[in-house]
């Protein structure tokens, strides 16, 4: 008896680790056609791209200091051959991000800070992000969302730390900061849990960071050890049941 039971909690947790190793990757390349939609202010709009049978909506925020602690108005971003930028569109709170001066048009944080939201249509695991173009420097820094959360997500308001809506309150507890990243170089992003967003922007407190985004790429999940592992006790229990019956 103890063998069988030893056998199926073998087999289940092989199936598990089988099932987690096929897991699928979805890489979206932010450079090529997206759709763009209006969210009905003038000033906020956003960029979808399909892969995979997946979406992953971009949208856009600047706030107008560059330590996070200003809140959040609403920009544009903008598709361009090395990636996404970020330009004011009218925005007040981004006043200077032009979309034809470069490199105030990249994603940057020039006497204000730039970020680019990115919500995927269903919680994923981020794995890792290229950029496309940048000038001067190209210290990166990013935010991983709640391991739930409903779709529409809107910064507007919010900010990183220092005010009622902060990124802690919405939920985004992890941050990573990568330094001098090369272009059409990919690096690991590395969430502690599955989230339904994921924030980018250039590092906090610096000033001279100009680049655009050009790929992300997030793991759907797959069944877990742990839920096939109860799944299989599950179904030796009812072995057991109907041999006693």
């Amino acid at each position: 008896m103890i063998k069988k039971i030893a056998a199926s909690l073998v087999f289940t947790l092989n199936l598990g680790l089988a099932a987690e190793a096929g897991a699928v990757i979805i890489n979206w390349d932010l450079t090529t056609a997206s759709s763009a939609t209006s969210t009905g202010n003038a000033n906020v709009n956003a960029l979808t791209f399909n892969s995979g049978g997946h979406s992953l909506k971009v949208s856009a925020y600047c706030s107008g200091n560059s330590d996070g602690s200003g809140a959040f108005g609403a920009a544009h971003v903008q598709q361009y051959s090395g990636g996404l930028g970020v330009d004011s569109n009218g925005s007040a709170v981004c006043s200077g991000d032009i979309a034809s001066s470069s490199p105030e048009h990249a994603v940057d944080n020039h006497d204000k800070d730039n970020f680019l939201l990115f919500e995927f249509d269903s919680v994923m695991s981020a794995q890792a992000f290229q950029l496309g173009w940048l000038q001067t420097d190209s210290d990166v820094q990013v935010w991983y969302g709640p391991n739930s959360g409903a779709a529409g997500l809107n910064l507007t308001g919010a900010c990183v730390s220092g005010c009622a809506n902060t990124f802690s309150s919405l939920g985004f507890g992890t941050t990573q900061t990568f330094n001098d990243v090369a272009i059409n170089t990919s690096k690991t992003l590395s969430p502690t849990t599955g989230s339904r967003y994921v924030v980018m922007a250039g590092a906090l407190g610096n000033n001279d960071d100009f680049f655009k985004v050009k790929n992300l790429s997030a793991k759907v999940p797959s069944p877990s050890s742990v839920a096939l592992f109860a799944l299989g006790l599950l179904g030796l229990g009812l072995h057991q049941r109907r041999k006693q019956a």
